[in-house]
């Protein structure tokens, strides 16, 4: 009887199906790579557009968050410890009427504080007048928002390489409960300064810089804030192109 002979696979056929699994699986992992960063890029731009909405809801629905030894005055808030033992938690010398936020520099924090009507005089024929007499002030402690996945908020198109440095006043017309919005491209700006700005015609829009997390050539999304908008449904996503 002949011998049989065991046939195998050579080195160069080995090679060859390692180099073809290798590339393959190079080819699966970046496609998953690509889709999570989009995921994430989705839910960043989501969460700040439900964030957006939120400060409206806390604006209509009013929580008194100031700490008993804040102590509102005409020029502004005020440290004062002995008011602990005057005045209990809740009590109040004016009335909040609204929220105000900033941004950071570099477009990737918001801060948001709640803004006080320091004067009981409401009188005036514009919305303008009624809020420069009750002589709004916003308080010195803020809550901060980060946005997601190192993201950052820009400005639309052209200028999507700047951060998005604004301020945005949500206040409740202390005459009629109505909510009016203001905003600037300008940041830090105080209630009484924010109350001589108005949206543009075309809303106010926050685009978020993707920031590597999809391709270059992708355009950036974000939210924008209906002109004369008086709830949370004036705030609503900007699709690919449009920011």
């Amino acid at each position: 009887m002949g011998e049989k002979k065991l046939q195998g696979f050579t080195i160069i056929e080995v090679m060859l199906f390692l180099a073809i699994t290798g590339l393959i699986m190079a080819v699966f992992l970046t496609g998953i790579g690509t889709s999570l960063n989009r995921e994430r890029y989705r839910d960043a731009t989501g969460s700040f557009h439900d964030y957006i909405q939120g400060q409206y809801n806390l604006v209509a629905n009013v929580n008194n968050y100031r700490n008993p030894e804040e102590v509102c005055t005409s020029t502004g808030i005020v440290i004062d410890p002995s008011a602990v033992a005057t005045a209990g938690r809740g009590t109040s010398d004016c009335t909040i009427v609204g929220r105000i936020l900033h941004s950071s520099n570099d477009g990737q924090l918001v801060e948001s504080s709640q803004v006080y009507a320091t004067s009981d005089d409401f009188s005036g024929d514009t919305d303008e007048q009624v809020l420069t007499a009750a002589n709004l002030v916003s308080s010195p402690n803020a809550d901060e928002y980060r946005v997601e996945w190192g993201v950052r908020l820009v400005q639309p198109t052209p200028n999507n390489a700047i951060p998005n440095n604004f301020s945005i006043l949500i206040v409740r017309m202390p005459n009629s409960g109505v909510l009016r919005t203001f905003t600037s491209q300008t940041a830090d700006l105080e209630p009484a300064e924010m109350i001589t700005q108005s949206i543009p015609a075309e809303g106010f829009k926050i685009c978020v810089d993707p920031d590597g997390l999809v391709s270059a050539a992708s355009n950036p999304v974000g939210i924008s804030i209906a002109r004369n908008t008086s709830n949370s449904a004036g705030v609503t996503f900007v699709s690919e192109g449009d920011c």
